[in-house]
């Protein structure tokens, strides 16, 4: 029996994982796929948008697939397994999510050894809000686990921070591209070889059993459904008024509000930056905010404003 190709897509909160996974999906060879898309939140955005790909979604959402969502990612890859025309299965995971412990779990499993096989652990690394200090103390082993690092946004950060991962990355000898907006060539994708995380995994076990159990320590999210109306410069200003608050940060908003004309508007932003596009199809407004201790007090302005 041949196994189900798998491709795990995971990176910070507002990298470019859904994107990216938007751009691969375009792809002949990837039509006969399976998505597994894992929101911190208990409202998933990303499967609203990565409905028109014409691939099957099962929706894990409310927590992260590595720890408190684990059951139910679990009961997602049995799904899969029962599928008998799927050839390829992405798991994108969410932005807070430990990829590694991800990693683990799936390497332990005896139901995704009989019936999966990991090909390519992508990481994408979000060239505007990460830097390469937070990455060599926090993110290491994602690194050196990595098939294929994604260097995204590529377009809107200055060539000084470009060659400054490009020349940590050379360094480690890892396989990584430069891109914008998610477009990745297929030739970075198709392999018939495995991935190297598992080999990586095992020579760094001491590590992992070292790093905290308690990865989402002050990280919540509050999903708000908009009633008003609203101009994109209005709810960027808001946003960006309260990114960096005294006793809480948002790091993450994306969803869909209406605007002054009417029109529906899809709202992708973090930090640092902010991407508008109109939605084709008619969606829900709805929009998930992220971040550290953000909890409705917190967030009172925005309520007030779109509500």
């Amino acid at each position: 029996m041949k196994k189900i190709s798998t491709y795990l897509i995971h990176g910070s909160l507002g990298c470019g994982k859904t994107t990216l996974l938007k751009n691969i999906l375009k792809f002949p060879e990837f039509k006969k796929s399976v998505v597994i898309e894992n929101e911190f939140a208990n409202y998933s955005v990303d499967k609203e948008l990565l409905d028109g790909c014409q691939v099957k979604i099962l929706d894990v959402s409310g927590g992260c697939v590595c720890c408190t969502s684990g059951r139910e990612f679990f009961e997602a890859l049995k799904l899969v397994s029962l599928e008998k025309k799927v050839e390829n299965l992405f798991i994108e995971t969410t932005g807070v999510a430990k990829s590694v412990s991800l990693i683990k779990q799936l390497l332990l499993s005896r139901e995704f050894e009989e019936y999966f096989e990991l090909i390519k652990n992508i990481y994408v690394i979000d060239l505007i809000e990460d830097e390469l200090k937070q990455i060599k103390e926090q993110k290491m082993l994602d690194i050196l686990m990595a098939d294929l690092i994604v260097l995204n946004k590529a377009d809107a950060v200055s060539e000084g921070k470009i060659e400054e991962f490009s020349f940590f990355l050379l360094s480690l000898g890892a396989n990584f591209i430069k891109t914008k907006f998610g477009k990745v060539a297929k030739k970075y994708l198709l392999s018939s070889s495995k991935s190297k995380a598992p080999f990586v995994l095992s020579e760094n076990l001491s590590q992992l059993m070292n790093e905290p159990v308690d990865h989402l320590k002050n990280i919540f999210y509050q999903v708000i459904y908009p009633k008003k109306r609203i101009s994109e410069k209005e709810i960027e200003k808001l946003i960006r008024k309260l990114s960096s608050g005294k006793n809480f940060e948002i790091k993450r908003a994306k969803g869909v509000f209406t605007d002054q004309n009417g029109s529906k508007i899809l709202l992708n932003a973090t930090k640092n930056y902010f991407e508008f596009s109109k939605v084709g199809k008619k969606i829900e407004d709805v929009i998930v905010f992220i971040g550290k201790n953000l909890t409705k007090e917190n967030t009172k302005p925005i309520i007030n404003a779109l509500c």
